[in-house]
């Protein structure tokens, strides 16, 4: 008898609401917080804004979710400002 494992390739992905809003500073420390214990566990999520905008790409590494993080504007309509937009 044989048996056999398969893993299973899980991604994660944050979605961030970059709309302006009173609550957007904790957002992003929120946003920070789950991608520092997400890598924690070994796992490195894909970052975008509800708006469907790229922050940060899976596989990119926690520097480049976080240095999205810290740049990011909220823009109306969720069209946050990205890294590649400066």
């Amino acid at each position: 008898m044989r048996h056999e494992e398969q893993r299973l390739a899980l991604s994660t992905e944050l979605v961030i609401d970059a709309d302006p809003h009173p609550l957007f500073e904790r957002v992003v420390a929120a946003t920070a917080s789950l991608a520092v214990a997400l890598a924690a566990e070994g796992l490195t999520p894909r970052l975008r804004t509800l708006g469907g905008l790229q922050l940060a790409p899976e596989g990119q590494g926690l520097s480049a979710i976080l240095e999205a993080l810290s740049v990011i504007e909220a823009r109306p309509g969720g069209r946050a400002s990205s890294p590649q937009d400066r």
